[in-house]
């Protein structure tokens, strides 16, 4: 099916030289312009642009009697589905009906240890109203069955945790796509995604890095909730860089934990040096808030 977006990628170390070999890491990110607001017509996501589709987002509208003509009601359903038995999503499954996707909020862990669902389609949003049986007129306002927390966060950005596997390695790769349902419920939009490209490792949602960078056995750093938390076995030095080389944030580590809160930064992409007389490591950073 051809798209009706563009894509842009963003690798992390695309322009940014400062990244060794001890970076054994990447989450590639793609941003949807436009933005994609999911209507009659399907919408595909190819997670790792590899030409194979991954992930399918249908809205419904489903016109119906039940047992008599005497109970009508329209339908708006919002699915997502895995085009390949590998896939899964997020979520919760159910003996009754379909399984349901969470909505994860930014830096929600997304790995094997999360709850994935095993259904095919699985749902997002449901909401329904009864209709006059002789003239399909709406008689009744819209219900919203129990079925998900998407209608809790309504225009807001929630994301799916995903994971998939592709044609060269039989391992799975993790991954989020950012929504907004509308206050409606009438209209879903997709806005970008990203995924681990190291086969097997976590990402955190919403953000370009895994759960925890370590560049070896010494080091690791996390960014969540606007908190750098880092370990380091000895003394080092640590730099914070703007994207453009201007330096933010300079500050010595001791052996063991230290957290640098990040509330002053403003949202984006960001660069983290971490050196001593003996090594130096270096990874790009996304602050989201």
């Amino acid at each position: 099916m051809k798209r009706n977006f563009s894509l842009k990628e963003y690798s992390i170390f695309a322009e940014i030289v400062l990244c060794n070999n001890y970076c054994n890491s990447q989450v590639i990110y793609t941003d949807i312009e436009p933005d994609v607001i999911v209507s009659d017509l399907d919408q595909l996501i190819d997670l790792d642009n590899d030409g194979s589709d991954d992930f399918r987002f249908i809205r419904e509208s489903i016109s119906n009697s039940i047992a008599t003509l005497y109970n009508c009601y329209l339908s708006i359903i919002f699915e997502v589905g895995c085009l390949n038995t590998s896939n899964s999503l997020l979520g919760y499954s159910r003996t009754t009906s379909k399984d349901i996707v969470y909505p994860l909020s930014s830096s929600y862990l997304i790995n094997s240890e999360a709850q994935w669902a095993g259904d095919i389609w699985q749902y997002l949003t449901f909401k329904l109203r009864d209709l006059s049986c002789l003239y399909f007129e709406p008689i009744g306002p819209w219900e919203y069955p129990n079925i998900g927390d998407w209608a809790s966060h309504r225009e807001e950005d929630q994301f799916i945790g995903v994971k998939f596997k592709n044609n060269e390695n039989d391992c799975f790769y993790y991954g989020w796509i950012r929504c907004q349902i509308s206050d409606s419920l009438d209209e879903l939009t997709i806005k970008d995604y990203a995924y681990n490209s190291t086969c097997g490792q976590g990402v955190l949602a919403g953000t370009l890095s895994s759960p925890v960078k370590n560049f070896n056995t010494e080091v690791s750093f996390i960014v969540f909730e606007n908190q750098l938390l880092i370990n380091v076995p000895q003394e080092y030095s640590c730099n914070l860089y703007s994207i453009t080389g201007t330096l933010l944030m300079s500050f010595k580590l001791e052996p063991g934990d230290t957290r640098k809160d990040l509330n002053s930064l403003v949202s984006g992409y960001y660069v983290i040096k971490i050196d001593n007389k003996y090594s130096e490591y270096s990874e790009k950073i996304n602050i989201v808030k």
